[in-house]
């Protein structure tokens, strides 16, 4: 990582922490061998915020902390996530002061983060924040938190200091919004360079970073997060994203974590039984 990045995206965390109010106290539990984990904790030496160093997350743990010490925000990770809207709020703990939840991760949907948000008391804001280890932190901007509370799925809007386009995997042509493709992006915040490695494959013909992650932006110049390049697959000409999918199973209280892969097999045959008829296969 080059001290430039670390200086800039350094100062995205703290308009987060600005957002929320003068004085805040952030639990987050990831240490700081994660990127998340030094961008927070360098943010809360600017911006003058407290924040709990965590050890392993449990979801008991992290409701006494919440209601101990006030926390203003919570930093968390996806499975984590899940496991608190699955867990619910059993002692009835009180975070009066809870003003946002961060998911990082992975992609939490709309439907999960209503569920988990209904555990409390107070009125908050959930958000998916999506970030990479190439540009040290986050790559969309979330000054505007109104923004996640009109459409809780988005990642955010775009960033200063950066170039963004969503590109077409098959084709390589620019998509429109509403279009989903590779997110590719440019800024002067990227790492100096995988350790011994060629890092130029990595780049597109005109130097944006070809991330590897699915997503879209619509008419408001939200972005929205799908999957990964490399775990999505197709289906009978039909992209399955397996995000998705790990999502609707999710929402059964009986399932406690899920994944979804692809595996290739012929359909051998199948059978659409008249209703009134019984057959014994």
């Amino acid at each position: 990582m080059s001290h430039y990045s670390i200086l800039c995206q350094t100062g995205s965390y703290v308009q987060f922490k600005k957002a929320q109010s003068s004085v805040g106290y952030t639990i987050l539990f990831s240490g700081i061998a994660w990127v998340t984990g030094q961008m927070i904790l360098g943010s809360n030496l600017i911006s003058g915020h407290s924040r709990l160093i965590c050890d392993k997350f449990t979801e008991e743990k992290c409701w006494r902390y919440l209601a101990k010490y006030n926390a203003t925000a919570l930093f968390i990770t996806a499975p984590d996530a899940i496991a608190m809207m699955k867990y619910g709020n059993p002692n009835k703990c009180e975070t009066p002061y809870l003003r946002a939840i961060a998911i990082f991760g992975a992609k939490t949907s709309q439907k999960n983060m209503t569920t988990l948000r209904g555990h409390f008391q107070n009125p908050m804001v959930t958000m998916n924040l999506y970030g990479i280890s190439e540009v040290f932190g986050l790559v969309f901007s979330f000054k505007d938190i109104s923004a996640f509370m009109r459409k809780p799925e988005t990642v955010g809007l775009p960033a200063r200091g950066f170039q963004y386009k969503i590109v077409n995997p098959e084709t390589g042509k620019n998509c429109g919004p509403n279009e989903t493709g590779e997110i590719h992006l440019k800024t002067k915040f990227y790492m100096t360079g995988y350790y011994n490695q060629d890092s130029s494959i990595h780049f597109d013909e005109d130097g944006f970073f070809k991330t590897g992650d699915m997503g879209y932006y619509d008419e408001d110049h939200c972005f929205f997060i799908v999957d990964r390049v490399k775990e999505t697959f197709k289906y009978y000409n039909y992209w399955v994203s397996p995000t998705q999918l790990e999502s609707i199973l999710l929402e059964h209280p009986a399932v406690k974590e899920a994944c979804v892969i692809g595996i290739p097999c012929d359909v051998v045959s199948c059978w659409n039984i008249q209703p009134s008829k019984k057959l014994v296969l």
